[in-house]
């Protein structure tokens, strides 16, 4: 009886993730990266882009621009990169900018790096994980580059 009864828990708690995987992908696109991101701006490919689901994209951190470093009103541009060979003599570099809005954010983004910096501290040339909408593009050398709007980084 006591097998049943652990059976049926079992049963009614994977019932429930079983959900989560539809669910997730309403709100999040799984199929864009940076690269392809990056594709559909180059080609003017805006339709493309699903403006009501957030993307999940992992690059290095090129640049951080601070603009504001109030924390109330704290707002910085942080540039991701990735990179792909193409065959066995050119690199591609593809690039998103990620606006990042709100006091959330002030700690992990100071205008001057400490000299002992918190291990949540966000760095040029590591890899960051950013969790967004698309919201637009920027110019960058005479190119059109995406932009995200940060809800979550790690």
């Amino acid at each position: 009886m006591r097998k049943l009864m652990m059976l049926a828990v079992l049963m009614a708690a994977t019932a429930g993730l079983s959900a989560i995987p539809g669910d997730l992908e309403r709100v999040i696109d799984f199929d864009v990266s940076i690269r392809t991101l990056s594709e559909y701006v180059q080609a003017q490919e805006y339709d493309r882009i699903d403006t009501e689901r957030h993307f999940i994209l992992e690059g290095v951190v090129a640049s951080i621009q601070v603009f504001d470093p109030e924390p109330q009103s704290f707002q910085a541009i942080i540039e991701i990169v990735s990179s792909n060979w193409v065959g066995v003599e050119r690199i591609e570099v593809h690039r998103v900018y990620v606006l990042v809005e709100g006091p959330q954010y002030a700690e992990r983004l100071p205008e001057r790096l400490p000299t002992d910096p918190d291990p949540r501290i966000i760095r040029t040339n590591q890899r960051l994980l950013v969790v967004g909408p698309y919201i637009g593009t920027a110019t960058l050398e005479a190119a059109e580059v995406p932009v995200v709007l940060a809800a979550a980084l790690r």
